[in-house]
């Protein structure tokens, strides 16, 4: 499988509950395209010279993930995105929760 920016990106939103956890098949796919049409990443994360991982976390010496600023912004962002109305129907929406 070729490696999607933006899946990692829905996997990252998850893990900032952005959205629950879903047994959907395909679930991260989804909100990936979701994110894919709203946001827009830098070209050097789409073509796979800088990855996604290097540019929204880094790990400190300790072994944690620490999200850098740039990607507490886009994760933010991306939060966001997961609350509006056009997101309704994906797997794992939690609007109604907030």
């Amino acid at each position: 499988m070729e490696f999607d920016p933006y899946r990692s990106l829905a996997w990252i939103v998850r893990a900032h509950h952005g959205y629950l956890k879903d047994t959907a098949p395909f679930a991260e796919f989804r909100w990936a395209n979701f994110f894919r049409e709203r946001i827009l990443l830098s070209h050097d994360v789409l073509i796979g010279k800088h990855g996604v991982e290097s540019t929204l976390y880094e790990v400190d010496e300790n072994g944690r993930v620490e999200l850098t600023g740039d990607g507490m912004e886009l994760v933010e962002e991306a939060v966001c995105l997961s609350s509006i109305p056009e997101s309704r129907g994906l797997p794992g929406f939690r609007n109604a929760l907030r």
